[in-house]
């Protein structure tokens, strides 16, 4: 592996194994969301670090746990709300035009930049990093594409999830917690102390 650059999804299985942070596989998803990839679809760890120890932050300490309780229940919107109004099965229905649109080929399957297209298309307000996310989850069977069905298959619950996280840190930032903790010198240490250096994670992979 590249000095420093890991894959998405070497990230992932580390994330899921930093036994004293225990997220979520929906937490993680979310981090892996801020992951953004090289040209060669690697991603800069220390650079990853910056953008995901303040998010981790406010997903696990304790001190923000009540903070994080009562923001959940002021950003608590219903999967309708959350997808501007549009239901699973009309989503689904959107979603399977447009990657039919851009499956010229009708093999039932598109490639990561015609993957990319199809979602900046579909106008979900997604992030470069989020359509990278949402295309390696979609890739169950690692082939380098993503088939309508194993797309469907995530879609709904993964724009679900980026839906209500973000409207949980918009609340949380409302209240100033997870600034509060981030500029905690103490905190920040213990959560990076949490997650293994760039050469532990490659040694690992």
């Amino acid at each position: 592996p590249q000095q420093g650059k890991l894959s998405r999804d070497v990230l992932k299985a580390v994330l899921l194994d930093a036994d004293r942070i225990r997220l979520t596989p929906v937490q993680v998803y979310a981090v892996l969301a801020e992951a953004e990839e090289d040209e060669d679809g690697m991603v800069e760890y220390g650079a990853f670090l910056l953008h995901a120890v303040p998010l981790i932050s406010t997903m696990v300490a304790p001190v923000l746990a009540a903070q994080r309780q009562a923001a959940a229940k002021r950003a608590l919107l219903t999967p309708v709300e959350v997808l501007g109004g549009v239901d699973k099965e009309a989503l689904d229905a959107k979603l399977q035009a447009i990657f039919n649109e851009y499956d010229a080929s009708r093999s039932g399957k598109l490639g990561k930049a015609d993957f990319a297209k199809c979602l900046r298309n579909a106008d979900l307000g997604l992030t470069n990093p989020q359509v990278n996310a949402l295309f390696s989850s979609a890739d169950t069977d690692k082939d380098g594409n993503v088939s309508i069905e194993e797309f469907l298959a995530i879609a709904y619950e993964v724009l679900l999830t980026l839906g209500r996280e973000k409207a949980l840190q918009e609340e949380m930032s409302k209240s100033g917690a997870a600034e509060q903790l981030v500029a905690s010198v103490g905190g920040a240490a213990q959560l990076l102390a949490a997650l293994p250096s760039s050469k532990q994670a490659q040694a690992g992979a």
